[in-house]
């Protein structure tokens, strides 16, 4: 178990052959706590080569975002 505090970039990865699990749970005082969750702009590049452009404007359209790291230059990737 890990706690990462929010604004934080993380990311985690499956490095076995085997199907794996991830349990996640988010916490806070208030709405606003829930919605810092964000995905590296890889992960847009990697459902749009698997999935097209298309897929990719629809979770955006229900709010989904590619930002993180974006803001201080990392990128969860590297």
């Amino acid at each position: 178990m890990i706690a990462v505090p929010p604004g934080v970039v993380r990311r985690f990865e499956n490095v076995s052959d085997q199907t794996a699990h991830l349990l996640v749970w988010i916490n806070g005082d208030s709405e606003e706590s829930f919605n810092d969750i964000d995905h590296p702009q890889v992960e847009a590049d990697r459902l749009a080569a698997e999935f097209g452009d298309d897929m990719l404007d629809k979770l955006r359209n229900i709010g989904v975002t590619f930002e993180a790291g974006v803001a201080d230059g990392r990128d969860a990737a590297e």
